[in-house]
């Protein structure tokens, strides 16, 4: 019976632990892209650049 339990624990800790790194690494790829407030800000200051 302690083996099973130990099994099925450890077996959940590893799945735990993929998903821990599989979010990281979603989160490391999205941080590269740049946000849409900055996309907004980026083309306004450009409009009022091309106006002056």
């Amino acid at each position: 019976m302690f083996k099973i339990l130990l099994i099925i624990a450890v077996t959940a800790a590893i799945f735990c632990l993929g998903f821990f790194i599989a979010c990281l690494f979603v989160a490391c790829q999205e941080n590269e892209l740049p946000d849409i407030v900055d996309i907004e800000m980026g083309e306004i200051i450009k409009s009022k650049a091309q106006k002056i």
